[in-house]
């Protein structure tokens, strides 16, 4: 069965690509080597759930992917890499594409009721996921060489930061989009 490609979400994923990589690039440039908050790098996540309400599941996925990639590309990763490997890009991976995907499903099941509580719902569902798999990558991997408290309290603040960018951005940009394309 053929589907039908949709110019729109193909330009507005490619955009929200771009926006990935360079927000988090970005990040990599001016974070603190031991500091695990970074504005830049919570910024990055807007996109993703931008592209899971507006453009779906698979754009969701693909910007988790993205992220994920300039992460552990970028050198951000590059601590957690010198003590496990391994379990350095399977976390970032995994946690990358479920926050993209988790977003896109928690949007495309809450739009039923409203679409503004669904891109609210979005931004939240966002930063828990990305930040639970890294919890669960970390008591998994790296817990025993760092201690889980460390790595816990060090993370607290970076999911602070992304919890409260992600639902005050997002939400407002997906509601602007999504009203301007009605409005036509």
């Amino acid at each position: 069965m053929n589907k039908k490609i949709d110019t729109k979400k193909m330009a507005l994923g490619a955009l929200l690509t771009a926006l990935v990589i360079i927000l988090q690039l970005f990040a990599t440039m001016f974070e603190i080597p031991t500091s695990m908050a970074s504005t830049a790098s919570a910024l990055s996540l807007v996109p993703i759930v931008i592209g899971a309400a507006l453009c779906g599941l698979g754009v969701a996925g693909w910007l988790g992917l993205v992220f994920a990639t300039v992460v552990l590309l970028s050198g951000s990763a590059s601590f957690f890499m010198g003590i496990h490997a391994l379990g350095t890009i399977v976390t970032v991976l995994v946690k990358g594409v479920a926050c993209g995907l988790v977003s896109g499903l928690v949007y495309k099941l809450a739009q039923k009721f409203n679409k503004v509580f669904a891109a609210f719902a979005a931004a939240i569902a966002c930063p828990v996921v990305n930040t639970g798999i890294y919890f669960i990558g970390c008591a998994l991997f790296f817990a025993k060489e760092i201690g889980m408290s460390v790595l816990f309290f060090g993370a607290l603040p970076n999911f602070f930061l992304e919890l409260g960018i992600s639902i005050v951005i997002a939400p407002v940009i997906v509601t602007l989009i999504d009203y301007k394309s009605r409005v036509k």
